[in-house]
């Protein structure tokens, strides 16, 4: 058997020096001669399953099973030692940790659980050691390191979890091979020797120069392969790589500070480069991040390096940013901290240049900055690429990168952004002045600044591009600065130039659907001030051109009814043709004041002369004064003022002969003919009233009251009240006319005149009840009885009381359906106020009807409680019954413990009990009218199904059907947690709503707040009923559900994941790995490699791995490493193809082209997975189908020759379970494997022509599949 150990020409003397004083030589010498059968040989995997007749050629191909050698001790003791090897224990100084030595491991237990579990594990190699009974297991005096020696000499050390940390291996010339055939000495004293030595070995503190040197070497050998790695990534992948390396730039790459290369390739504005520094020596530029993103050139658009720029939170309550990842390789023991501090106590700090000339970025220099920070840089930046590029675009698109990564604070510079880049690219300006200098003006200089060069053609149109946007921006900064900024503007310019004023205000008129001003009481204010702070006396046409394209308001002074303003307005017009001439030499008048035209004047008299006229009530009211003062301001009397004053110098001649009222009545009509007629009628009926003819002026007034003239209610009133017309039902008709339109202080006298005329109608017609209908009679009587009681109470002011209990609930009993208000009035008439149930509990249970039983019983609390004493009526019966109620009940339930009379603690639980009824019906109407079959008898009365009911309802997509059910949930107290909850979990599952329009219902809703109040509950609901409703093909859906759970305390997410992880993950696997199913990925009982492969592409096989260790591996423990997805897509590669290129294989040559496209691939796996990919490709059922023997040996040859030459190339790692010794050892067992099936042994037998045709050749087939799988199988 060859040896397994590593090539090495160095002596090493510290061995001789050992055994020679330590273990002085002796004579005897051991002879092995026991040939143990080898494990997994085709015997001991053949013998199971193979015929009888198949062991002849087992033996002819095996081993030989025993040989004899010479030995001073016996054959037999030698293999029971041998075979019967028990573990070793070994046992740390403070019994906390144990070591267990097996075949091929050192299994790592600790005491925490009885020494149950496994903390690390050893790989130890058995191939190299003939005499396992010699291997020594030993623990280092701190607990901290293991030792291992084998009967060859190989010293090796493992730290506490497992990994090697450093061997030492035995000279070349001691390690002998194990003979077939012959007898061979063996020399003991390198087993002695090692067995000593490792003793000694882990408890060396000191692992000298010499170490350190090693230490520093293998640091810098190690920082050349990842340089050499990164360098790939740069050039495009190792196909690339091949293409176009340069051999004297990687000889200065692979040596230059990392940082200073970050910024060499930020400089040069190669952003894919600078992502590979960040992802894989993230480690060196974290730190210094912020500073090498600010050396991007600032004549670059951001946008290209968008994936850099550091992302705040998702969420907006969540102040924290996110972090940075950078995916490295594990560390080699060579870079653990008991090495660094040795080899470079004093680190460097790659970055210390970028802050020397620079000390103002020293804040930014932090692996973990706030949002605070993250603010303060892009501000920073933005300003920073503005004034060293002048280019504006740059910087603002800087700022909306950073909003939309969630970053705060940043609108008031964006605001001033937008501003200078209208200013620069719009505009059409090149401001002199910076844009630092920029943000210290004011709004109203940048306002100036923008509208700086108007022109006339085009200044309407900059006002709607530049101008509104910017106010509108303003106004979002400070509520209100809009409407300040434009006055301010309109009002300066105005001062010099009315032209552009009056551009705006034409264009803000309300009949214009975009108008620039839309509040018409600013366009009055700013329009006024505009005139006013006009100083030039060249613009009144103008300034009457912005008069008239003001809003109409009415004829403003003019009508206020006072002379003096009468007067003032007569100086602001021009009243005569001739006035022009002699008005024009005030040049103060010619500066200040503007003349309204002579036909508009002459317009404004007449119509606030005929007002004045037409609400004159006789020749001698003040407004006839006025409306002469009004005609007198037109000097030169048109025709038209002239007939005005004849009109009211005629009105003296009429009132001589008694036509004055008729005359003005017929004046003041006008065109209304219905008012015109209304006065006509009540002149007549005031003389006919005057001349004693009742039956005409009765007529009269009915015509007047049918018309609803409501001034008719005098002539009314005194044909009502005149007792010589004896048709007293008449009379009660014209006062409850004149009662409804009168005057306020009126209406008592009115009243008790009606009450009188009723009194005495009751009298005259109960002498004649006898013959009516008993039910009409009854009825009549007492309608006359309490009509009589109540108004000899009125008249006498309550002296005397009659008592009317019975007949006021009977005359509100035969009310009930007719007349609502009445019914009212009868209860609260009632002395007691609860006889007032005899009716109120016989009413229907309608809304109606409990609403009303309500505000009966509120309007008696309230007056208890507050008795009214006013003369007028009191402005409670004035509120709404809703708001009487609502105030009342507020108030009795807010009173802890009142001192309150029995009369109105005995009204409120009535109250309550017809406002929870009334609520119950309104409840109950709304489940009906939702129309889903709910049962309102049972909902009143079963609580458990008024639950089911209200949860029920939040399962819909119909806001209406959702408020109903919080609604519900308050007023019966039931959770509204619980709502919310079934309403997210039925959005999820049944809605059908794709996820935006989910995210947009709880936005709208506000639930989530509520939610995540209860977080351990939110977080157990979402995981058992959103989560499982969830495909774990859509993304989309599963990243808002992470994003909820997100928002929980972080000790109730159990998961081994965490939110931000997930999120993280799903950001990066959405859009290069669309049909993954992401759930599957962290099932425990799903593969994640089954689950990875059917969507593993070239394009994708990247950063999946990348990502790999990230995602756990449920069924093997821990997580997945890069080199296992590379190991998994390039056995895809070989058995399927690429996607653009599906064909089958249909030569040799055509699978070893195959193998060779996996090439690229190769050098990312490690040797564990290397093993894997081989043994996939050659010892599987499909390779023994679609393979031949031939074409298998060609790749084992390619294989191994590859692997020899990465042997070469790279040492041995303890970040792998097997090094490439043994891929080259397995890869050479496997040639050997194969070169069996060319035996002609084995081809007669696969195509012999004896054996039966229906058993044999199925067991033929089958043995040689389980002859081909012994070496796929571990050993």
């Amino acid at each position: 058997m060859a040896s397994c150990a590593d090539d090495s020409e160095e002596e090493n003397i510290l061995y001789d020096v050992l055994v020679h004083e330590e273990w002085p030589q002796e004579s005897e010498l051991l002879v092995k001669a026991i040939k143990e059968r080898p494990r997994g040989s085709v015997v001991g995997r053949f013998a199971s399953v193979a015929e009888r007749s198949l062991w002849t050629f087992v033996r002819s191909v095996g081993y030989p099973l025993r040989s004899t050698t010479s030995c001073t001790l016996p054959n037999g003791l030698v293999q029971l030692v041998n075979n019967q090897i028990n573990w070793q224990i070994a046992v740390s100084s403070d019994s906390r940790l144990i070591a267990i030595l097996q075949d091929t491991c050192i299994e790592i237990r600790s005491h925490r659980d009885e020494y149950a579990s496994i903390v690390g594990k050893c790989t130890v190699s058995v191939c190299k050691d003939p005499y396992p009974q010699w291997r020594k297991v030993t623990w280092n005096r701190d607990s901290t390191m293991i030792g291992f020696s084998d009967s060859s000499g190989n010293v090796q050390v493992f730290d506490v979890v497992g990994s090697l940390l450093c061997t030492i291996p035995k000279d070349e010339t001691y390690m002998h091979t194990v003979p077939l055939d012959i007898n061979v000495p063996i020399d003991l004293s390198c087993a002695i020797a090692s067995l000593i030595f490792v003793e000694y070995k882990p408890n060396q503190q000191c692992l000298n120069l010499e170490q350190k040197e090693l230490c520093r070497s293998r640091t810098k050998l190690l920082t050349y392969l990842d340089r050499l790695s990164t360098y790939e990534v740069i050039l495009g992948g190792p196909s690339a790589a091949e293409e176009h390396f340069d051999h004297s730039f990687f000889r200065k790459f692979r040596s230059q500070n990392i940082v200073e290369t970050a910024v060499e390739y930020s400089q040069d504005g190669d952003w894919r480069a600078l992502d590979a520094i960040f992802t894989y020596h993230g480690r060196y530029t974290s730190l210094h991040r912020l500073a090498i993103l600010g050396n991007f050139p600032e004549t670059m658009s951001p946008f290209e390096y968008r994936d850099l720029l550091p992302e705040g939170g998702l969420l907006e309550d969540n102040t924290n940013v996110l972090n940075w990842e950078y995916p490295s390789r594990n560390k080699d023991w060579c870079e653990e901290d008991f090495c660094t501090s040795q080899i470079n106590p004093h680190p460097e700090d790659y970055g210390a240049f970028l802050y020397e000339e620079n000390p103002h970025l020293d804040k930014y220099r932090t692996t973990n900055p706030s949002d605070k920070l993250l603010t303060e840089w892009y501000k920073f930046r933005a300003c920073e690429i503005e004034q060293f590029s002048r280019q504006v675009d740059n910087a603002l698109e800087l700022i909306n990168l950073g909003i939309e990564r969630n970053i705060s604070d940043l609108n008031d510079l964006h605001t001033d952004l937008v501003t200078m880049e209208t200013l620069v690219y719009e505009c059409g300006t090149e401001p002199a002045i910076t844009f630092e200098e920029f943000r210290e003006l004011s709004d109203i200089e940048k306002l100036q600044m923008l509208m700086a060069k108007p022109t006339k053609d085009m200044y309407i149109k900059n006002v709607r591009q530049w101008l509104v946007p910017f106010l509108q921006r303003c106004d979002r900064k400070k509520q209100g600065s809009a409407q300040t900024l434009l006055r301010l503007y309109l009002v300066s310019m105005a001062k010099d130039d009315l032209t552009f004023p009056v551009m705006i205000f034409e264009n803000s008129r309300p009949d214009k659907p975009d108008a620039i001003i839309r509040d018409v009481q600013q366009v009055f204010s700013i329009a006024i001030d505009c005139i006013y702070n006009c100083e030039r006396d060249d613009q009144l046409n103008l300034a009457w051109t912005l008069f008239q394209s003001l809003p109409q308001k009415g004829y403003g002074l003019l009508c206020s009814g006072r002379l003096e303003n009468i007067k003032l307005a007569g100086d602001l017009m021009d009243r005569g043709m001739d006035e022009l001439d002699g008005a024009g030499s005030s040049r103060l008048m010619m500066l200040n004041e503007i003349k309204v035209p002579y036909d508009r004047s002459v317009e404004l008299v007449l119509n606030a002369a005929m007002e004045y006229f037409n609400s004159s009530s006789n020749l001698t009211d003040p407004c006839m004064e006025l409306a002469k003062a009004c005609l007198h301001l037109i000097a030169d009397v048109p025709a038209t003022i002239r007939a005005e004053l004849d009109l009211i110098e005629a009105l003296q001649l009429l009132s001589n002969y008694d036509l004055l009222q008729l005359a003005m009545l017929l004046r003041v009509s006008g065109d209304d003919i219905d008012d015109r007629n209304g006065r006509v009628l009540v002149l007549i009926a005031m003389a006919a009233l005057q001349a004693h003819d009742y039956r005409v002026a009765h007529d009269t007034c009915s015509d007047l009251m049918s018309q609803y003239y409501h001034p008719a209610w005098r002539v009314c009133k005194q044909l009502g009240e005149c007792e010589e017309f004896k048709d007293l039902t008449a009379r009660r008709c014209l006062l409850s006319y004149a009662v409804t339109y009168c005057d306020d202080d009126v209406i008592e006298s009115l009243m008790n005149s009606r009450s009188l005329l009723e009194t005495q109608m009751d009298i005259n017609y109960s002498k004649f009840a006898t013959v009516q209908p008993i039910e009409d009679t009854v009825k009549f009587l007492s309608h006359a009885l309490l009509r009589t009681g109540k108004c000899e109470e009125t008249r006498t002011s309550g002296e005397l009381v009659q008592p009317a209990t019975q007949v006021l609930l009977e005359l509100a009993k035969d009310c009930v359906f007719e007349d609502m208000s009445l019914l009212l009035g009868y209860l609260l008439a009632l002395p007691e106020s609860l006889d007032a149930e005899h009716i109120l509990e016989k009413l229907p249970r309608t809304a109606v009807c409990l609403q009303f039983a309500a505000y009966y019983y509120a309007l008696q609390i309230y007056t208890a409680l507050n008795p009214y004493q006013g003369s007028k009526v009191n402005d409670l019966y004035l509120q709404s019954p809703n708001e009487v109620i609502d105030v009342v009940i507020s108030h009795v339930t807010s009173q802890a413990t009142p001192d309150w009379s029995d009369s109105v603690t005995l009204l409120i639980p009535k109250l309550q009990l017809y406002v929870e009824l009334l609520a119950d019906f309104m409840q109950a109407e709304m489940l009906q009218n939702l129309g889903r079959g709910v049962d309102v008898a049972r909902f009143t009365q079963d609580n458990e199904y008024k639950h089911e009911t209200i949860v029920g309802l939040a399962m819909s997509e119909e806001v209406d059907a959702f408020e109903i059910s919080v609604s519900l949930a308050k007023r019966y107290n039931l959770s509204i947690w619980e709502v919310y909850m079934t309403h997210l979990e039925y959005l999820f599952s049944d809605s059908g709503l794709t996820t935006k329009e989910i995210e947009k219902r709880c936005k709208d809703l506000d639930i989530l707040p509520t939610l995540v109040e209860n977080s351990s509950d939110f977080c157990q609901r979402c995981k058992t009923y959103i989560y499982t409703s969830i495909e774990g093909e859509n993304h989309n859906r599963l990243l808002f559900y992470y994003t909820l759970i997100g928002q929980c305390d972080d000790s109730d997410i159990t998961d081994i994941i965490k939110p931000d992880t997930h999120i993280k993950l799903l950001k990066k696997l959405k859009p290069s790995m669309p049909g993954l199913d992401y759930k599957s990925l962290f099932d425990v009982e799903k593969d994640p490699f089954e689950v990875i492969k059917p969507v593993l592409q070239g394009s994708n096989v990247h950063v999946i791995a990348k990502l790999a260790n990230k995602i756990p591996d449920q069924l093997r423990g821990g997580f997945l490493v890069p080199s296992s997805m590379f190991c998994l897509y390039v056995n895809k590669l070989f058995w399927e193809g690429e996607q653009s290129a599906k064909k089958v294989p249909q030569s040799t040559a055509d699978w070893l082209h195959r193998y060779e496209a996996c090439g690229e691939y190769l050098q990312r796996l490690i040797p564990s997975d290397l093993i894997l990919f081989f043994d996939g490709i050659t010892f599987t059922e499909e390779a023994f189908v679609k393979l031949t023997v031939d074409c298998r040996v060609d790749i084992i040859k390619r294989a191994l020759k590859y692997v020899k030459q990465q042997s070469g190339k790279k040492k041995q790692t303890t970040e792998t379970e097997a090094n490439y010794e043994s891929v080259i050892q397995y890869l050479r067992q496997s040639q050997r494997h194969l070169d069996t099936f060319n035996s002609a042994f084995i081809k007669d037998l696969m195509n012999s022509q004896d054996v039966p045709k229906t058993y044999f050749p199925n067991l033929v087939y089958n043995t040689a599949i389980l002859l081909d799988y012994i070496q796929s199988q571990p050993i």
